[in-house]
């Protein structure tokens, strides 16, 4: 008989997180130092809720910005899972650092991100209080942010030294926060260190803003600062005005085919674009 030949595409993880708890491990507090440079995936779906209505993440990032060198350097990789109920308050979000790390294939829903419990609630982000050249890749969060201050953004507060990437992402944002500078959709202060493909922001709130002076959001479709050729971030009011502006522009098919059936799927009658759930 002959032999047959089978190839598997296998990931090896240095933590399979399979819990709210694990999430505790990205935890600069004591050392903002501390890299997290490995493998990190999800086995399953995590549900962060509890019985205190929440599960808040504080790490110490942001009290010695901007000489800080840790966070996560390596790879986050939701493996196509999901992440419910995640609130993070005070600064410094999920892994209070992303410094050339990679976050993947993941979905966070009824994310929250601050509270109005806390007058000094500021330096808000869902994922971290800074970014130095990270890149998100497939993701999908909503996320509402909630703070009685200014300063918050909804992914991070602050994007610098090398560029961000965002790759195939849609971020659904309502931003309660107090109005006036420094609040917005995706970070709280302005940055010429973002590089989006094919990524949307589903907003009614400018995705960032330093005092009178919102950026990113000229007829929703606006030329990053500092960028040749331009890059491109979209952002609408709705789902409905995504999908449709998506729909209605002349390389939908690439972009709709960018969206990677492994982790996303299109509504056969609204052709509207969503996260897969497992």
């Amino acid at each position: 008989k002959g032999e047959v030949n089978y190839k598997f595409a296998v990931k090896v993880a240095t933590l399979a997180i399979d819990e709210a708890s694990d999430f505790a491990i990205f935890n600069l507090k004591a050392d903002a130092t501390t890299t997290f440079p490995g493998y990190y995936m999800l086995a399953n779906n995590i549900d962060c809720i509890d019985e205190q209505n929440g599960v808040n993440y504080v790490h110490g990032a942001h009290d010695v910005i901007p000489t800080i060198s840790g966070g996560l350097t390596g790879t986050f990789d939701g493996n196509g899972y999901t992440i419910t109920d995640l609130k993070v308050t005070n600064g410094n979000g999920m892994f209070g650092a992303i410094v050339g790390g990679t976050i993947k294939n993941v979905a966070f829903v009824n994310a929250k991100n601050g509270t109005t419990s806390d007058a000094t609630n500021k330096y808000n982000g869902l994922f971290a209080f800074i970014v130095k050249g990270a890149t998100f890749e497939n993701v999908y969060a909503d996320i509402e942010v909630i703070s009685t201050r200014a300063w918050n953004g909804a992914l991070f507060y602050q994007a610098s030294s090398a560029n961000t990437n965002f790759k195939n992402c849609i971020f659904n944002v309502l931003l309660t926060a107090k109005a006036g500078t420094h609040n917005g959709s995706m970070m709280g202060t302005t940055s010429d260190y973002i590089r989006a493909n094919n990524s949307y922001f589903i907003s009614e709130t400018p995705l960032y803003a330093s005092g009178a002076t919102t950026m990113f959001d000229a007829n929703n479709v606006t030329t990053i600062p500092g960028t040749t050729p331009a890059v491109i971030m979209e952002r609408y009011a709705s789902v409905a005005e995504m999908n449709a502006a998506i729909l209605a522009a002349e390389n939908k098919d690439a972009r709709l085919s960018a969206f990677s059936s492994e982790f996303w799927t299109t509504d056969a009658i609204t052709g509207a674009i969503t996260f897969k759930t497992k």
